[in-house]
């Protein structure tokens, strides 16, 4: 099996392009692609779409995040984090509105994403807009927020953790964050732990990745996702499918399964209409049943 996903646990001051380039050399696969960027300040899970699996890039971004932030009060910095340059201070109060902050978290609707992000404006990245002191206004966007919790505040650094919803800004958040604490802040360190069902605890290293042992840490398709139900195709049935004919048959319709071959290998997605087997994504090649069933 030469595709699928492998969890990787980005370090701090790396940026996600470098460890795609790192895993390239190592495996020898050119087609790779990551599920979300973190920002070189940032460290924590990246999941990374190996071969015919980056074909489900789009799906997999979905998912809700969690991070772990910590975040220094009384400062702001143009880019949100410690990478930037301090624009405003602010004093911290001794007494801080700390039991109300995660009702005031978890009712947040609404987001304007940082100007540093890679938020296309007009076909130009928002980040390089922004290093040209261009004149230009980002627009709110929905969010939303699924769990908030203080990890531990000592002035004045506060930590949490969140869960929310694809395309949060969490540099925004916590400048949010810090405004309804009566100040400003900016994040010091930034670690994403979750990612749907995915874990940093089950993650790799990059430099522990070796052209000998990178298969083992290869997560199977079927197996990022568990609730679809799978129909296995004998090979004459296998070859159709891989050559995305239309299996006819009389089985309960449904609107997706995961289609494996008697060995278990997978072929790719699948509806079933008039009780008649569709393919709807291919991931493999028709040559490989064709000798068994004439096609």
């Amino acid at each position: 099996m030469s595709f699928g996903i492998i969890l990787i646990n980005k370090p701090k001051d790396r940026t996600s392009f470098s460890i795609i380039a790192q895993m390239r050399r190592v495996i020898g696969i050119r087609k790779m692609g990551h599920t979300g960027t973190l920002d070189p300040f940032a460290e924590g899970l990246l999941p990374v779409c190996i071969g015919k699996a980056t074909r489900l890039v789009d799906r997999l971004i979905t998912d809700t995040k969690t991070y772990e932030v910590v975040v220094k009060l009384g400062e702001k910095t143009d880019t949100g984090d410690v990478t930037g340059n301090v624009i405003e201070t602010k004093p911290v109060g001794e007494e801080l509105p700390l039991d109300s902050l995660s009702e005031f978290v978890l009712n947040l609707k609404n987001q304007i994403p940082p100007k540093y992000s890679a938020i296309k404006i007009n076909g130009h990245r928002a980040y390089k807009l922004a290093r040209l002191n261009r004149d230009f206004k980002m627009e709110s966007r929905p969010i939303e927020v699924f769990d908030f919790s203080i990890i531990d505040y000592q002035t004045p650094i506060l930590k949490y953790s969140v869960k929310v919803s694809k395309g949060t800004y969490i540099r925004t958040l916590s400048e949010s964050i810090a405004e309804h604490l009566g100040t400003v802040g900016v994040t010091t360190e930034l670690v994403r732990t979750e990612i749907g069902r995915f874990r940093i605890e089950d993650a790799v290293l990059p430099d522990d990745l070796t052209a000998e042992n990178w298969q083992n840490y290869l997560i199977p398709i079927p197996q990022l996702f568990p609730n679809l139900e799978q129909i296995v195709l004998d090979d004459d049935n296998s070859a159709l499918f891989a050559n995305g004919r239309t299996i006819l048959g009389d089985i309960p319709d449904n609107d997706e399964l995961i289609a494996v071959d008697t060995e278990g290998n997978f072929l790719g997605f699948c509806l079933v209409e008039k009780g008649n087997i569709k393919p709807r994504m291919v991931f493999v090649s028709g040559k490989k049943y064709s000798k068994n069933s004439g096609i």
